[in-house]
């Protein structure tokens, strides 16, 4: 999942994404993909904040833009107060 999601380099061999080279073009791959978590552990971890910097990371976003587009986020839908609370709180 890693290497197909652009996180680490393939061991071996080529990985293909929808025609795009993960390797030479993660950025195409990163577009045409979506990653969510497999198991719902991190609800009671996570806050809605939190999460938004994980997928900002996963985008390979520099830490003050990952920041900046959460905020942005939670203040563009009105979920400010939302977003310091954990996932499991939500509906």
């Amino acid at each position: 999942m890693q290497t197909v999601s652009t996180l680490i380099g393939a061991g071996g061999g080529q990985v293909r994404v929808a025609g795009h080279d993960v390797a030479a073009e993660p950025g195409a791959v990163r577009a045409v993909i979506g990653v969510t978590g497999q198991f719902s552990a991190v609800d009671n971890l996570l806050t809605g904040e939190k999460n938004l910097m994980l997928m900002a990371d996963l985008h390979h976003l520099r830490r003050a833009e990952g920041r900046r587009r959460t905020a942005e986020l939670l203040e563009q839908f009105d979920l400010v107060e939302a977003g310091k609370q954990t996932l499991a709180t939500y509906s």
